[in-house]
């Protein structure tokens, strides 16, 4: 008797792959004996998760594949023929596999890989994450048998009949989320005593964000006392974080990447982050407010639509101030953390509105 086969494909994104490793893990735990086949990039970020997490995968194939590079006519030269020869790599793996589906999690290189299935009449299943469907997903939508979605909105440029509203693969344990905010605070060594923010950048870590916190705290010297920060800082600012904390005499524990941040989430009693869909679901997960803080990029806005989508959506927990607002009132961001701060002063939900953040 053949065993069953999946086939997943994701990629170039953190936020892209530890959501399928966490679909194709609860797969497996369904059916032990089920074949997982995972089609990544050639990038090493990819190799990398797929080293940590992909244990239970069967086989992991690679392609070499960047993003679309448009508006270069040269490049886009040498991009048709990689995407041609990941199209039959991925025709010939398929074909030998035989999977029932494969599943897509978005991004340029599910593109060969679904057009592929779609040759072998394979069924085609595409998760989205995010508020916005992204260029690679609104084209293969037309080819999908079925279509995963995290936001309701995301129906509005897909084809309806096709989506199904499903929760976000969140990567923890549920007992997760039980875990005691003192329990947390203990096992980083912090005080209970103490208001306590985690600053998530990311995986990548957001320089922009960092340069608000420090502005926030030279405008700020009496907070010092009351507070103390988890600080996922990343790699690219060269700032010794530690040593500013130090300084300032509060209690900080910074890192710039850390895998698992659950104990960060469960500290925490307010996170800044960005508004990746992985950062902004598990802090619903752990029931953390946050001030997002979106990503403002030329060559998409996910991470606003994202933001705008959630913070509708969860008032009570998320507000979203945009990288251009905090620039041009540097107060926004000591009048939000002010709530959490000094609970009892927090203002009414009509002068939160009032702040026009959303």
């Amino acid at each position: 008797m053949n065993k069953r086969t999946i086939a997943f494909v994701a990629g170039r994104s953190g936020g892209h792959i530890i959501p399928a490793l966490t679909v194709a893990q609860s797969y497996k735990a369904a059916d032990p004996d089920l074949q997982i086949l995972f089609f990544t990039t050639h990038y090493p970020l990819d190799a990398a998760i797929i080293k940590k997490h992909g244990a239970f995968i069967t086989r992991h194939i690679t392609l070499k594949l960047g993003n679309v590079p448009f508006f270069n006519i040269f490049k886009i030269f040498f991009f048709l023929i990689f995407f041609a020869r990941a199209f039959y790599k991925s025709l010939s793996e398929l074909r030998a596999s035989k999977p029932e589906k494969v599943i897509g999690m978005g991004g340029y290189i599910s593109l060969p890989v679904c057009l592929a299935a779609r040759f072998l009449h394979i069924p085609i299943h595409l998760y989205d994450l995010d508020a916005k469907p992204g260029k690679a997903t609104r084209f293969l939508a037309k080819y999908a048998d079925k279509i995963n979605i995290c936001f309701d909105q995301a129906k509005e440029f897909l084809p309806a009949a096709k989506c199904e509203l499903f929760p976000y693969p969140i990567r923890f344990e549920p007992s997760a989320a039980l875990l005691r905010q003192e329990t947390a605070l203990l096992q980083l060594r912090m005080s209970p005593s103490k208001k306590t923010i985690f600053i998530n950048g990311g995986s990548q870590g957001s320089v922009i964000i960092n340069n608000c916190v420090k502005n926030w705290l030279n405008l700020n010297p009496h907070l010092y006392s009351l507070i103390q920060i988890i600080h996922q800082t990343g790699t690219a600012d060269p700032t010794n974080w530690q040593s500013l904390y130090n300084d300032l005499e509060i209690p900080a524990h910074v890192f710039s990447y850390k895998d698992d941040l659950s104990l960060c989430y469960a500290a925490a009693d307010v996170v800044i982050c960005r508004a990746g869909a992985g950062t902004l679901f598990e802090s619903l997960f752990f029931k953390k407010p946050c001030i997002i803080i979106p990503l403002e990029a030329s060559s998409t806005s996910h991470q606003k639509d994202n933001a705008r989508a959630i913070s509708r959506k969860y008032p009570e927990l998320m507000t979203m101030a945009t990288e251009h607002e905090i620039k041009s009132d540097n107060m926004i961001l000591f009048r939000l953390l002010n709530r959490y701060i000094y609970p009892q002063n927090a203002p009414s939900k009509g002068l939160i509105s009032s702040l026009n953040l959303r």
